[in-house]
C-alpha cells in the first residue's frame, strides 16, 4: 500500500529485511541500514516482508532544511570529515546508508522510547534526544565517507590540540593554558578553534567531561559525587548543574533512564 507523510521519517533495520520502494528506487533495509525519507514522498513495500522483522521508526517535523542528492550528501560528509571536529549545526543524513556503530543508536532509541512513557517526560527532553540521534547518525556517516580525504596542516595541528584536551580534560584548563602549551597567540587560537569546531575551548572541555560522565553513569556504580571528582569538577553541585544544562536531565535521571531501557529490552 502506497503512503506519504507530512514529516521526516527515519527507518533503521534491527532484524530481518524490509523491502521499501521510494519513487522508482527500491531498498532492502537490513540490520544496521538507515533509510531517510523526506516529507510528502510516496513510498511503499514492494515485496512480502518475512515475519519477525524489527526496525526502528521515528518521524519528526523540521521547518528549515535543504534537500540534496545522495551524491551531494556524500561530498558534504567528506568535506566535514576533513576537519578534526564538525560544527554542531551540521546535520547531513544520506537517503540510504548503514550504521557504523548500531549499539550507540540502540541506546539512543531506547532512551527516547523510555522518555515517552517516563513520569519526567517533557517535549524539550525528547527534542534533545532526537537531535542527539541525528548528530550521531551524521557522525557515523562522516566516519563512513571521509576515509579518503586529506587534512590540511592547520587541521593536523588542531587535531593535536583536541587530543591534548581529551587527555587533560580532568584538569582545570583555560584558553591561556592551551595557548601556552602549543605556543599560540591566545586570541588567534580562540578564533581558529571556534572556526574549526564551532565551539569555544571551554565548551569543548565541557562536552568531553559530559561524554565521559555518561559512560561512567551507564557502565559503573560510582556515586554522583565520585564521578564529579573523577572528572575534575570542583564539587558535586557544579557537575550536576553542568550535566543538566547539556543533557536536559540530572545525572540520576540519565542513569535511571539507561538502566530502565536495558531492563525493558
Amino acid at each position: 500500500m502506497k503512503r506519504s507523510m507530512s514529516c521526516f521519517e527515519i527507518i533503521i533495520g534491527v532484524s530481518g529485511t524490509a523491502y521499501i520502494q521510494k519513487d522508482e528506487r527500491k531498498f532492502e533495509v537490513t540490520p544496521g541500514d538507515i533509510l531517510f525519507l523526506y516529507p510528502n514522498r510516496v513510498h511503499r513495500g514492494y515485496a512480502i516482508t518475512p515475519t519477525g522483522i524489527e526496525f526502528y521508526w521515528v518521524c519528526f517535523q523540521c521547518d528549515k532544511y535543504e534537500e540534496i542528492s545522495q551524491e551531494a550528501a556524500k561530498a558534504s560528509l567528506q568535506l566535514l570529515g576533513s576537519s578534526p571536529c564538525r560544527k554542531c549545526s551540521d546535520i547531513i543524513i544520506p537517503s540510504f546508508s548503514s550504521c557504523q556503530n548500531i549499539s550507540r543508536v540502540n541506546i539512543l532509541f531506547h532512551q527516547m522510547l523510555h522518555m515517552f512513557t517516563a513520569n519526567y517526560y517533557t517535549e524539550r527532553v525528547c527534542s534533545h534526544l532526537l537531535m542527539t540521534l541525528l548528530y550521531e547518525l551524521t557522525r557515523q556517516a562522516i566516519e563512513k565517507y571521509s576515509g579518503s580525504t586529506k587534512s590540511e596542516p592547520a587541521d593536523k595541528t588542531l587535531s593535536k590540540i583536541l587530543e591534548w584536551l581529551r587527555i587533560n580534560s580532568s584538569r582545570n584548563i583555560s584558553l591561556e593554558d592551551v595557548a601556552r602549551e602549543f605556543k599560540f597567540n591566545k586570541n588567534y587560537l580562540a578564533k581558529l578553534f571556534k572556526s574549526k569546531t564551532g565551539m569555544t575551548v571551554s565548551r569543548y572541555i565541557h562536552e568531553i567531561r559530559i561524554s565521559q560522565a555518561k559512560q561512567l553513569l551507564c557502565q559503573c556504580d560510582y556515586s554522583i559525587k565520585e564521578i564529579a571528582y573523577m572528572l575534575g569538577f570542583k564539587d558535586e553541585k557544579h557537575f550536576m548543574k553542568l550535566f543538566q544544562k547539556y543533557e536536559q536531565l540530572t545525572p540520576t535521571e540519565f542513569r535511571n533512564a539507561f538502566y530502565k531501557t536495558k531492563l525493558n529490552k
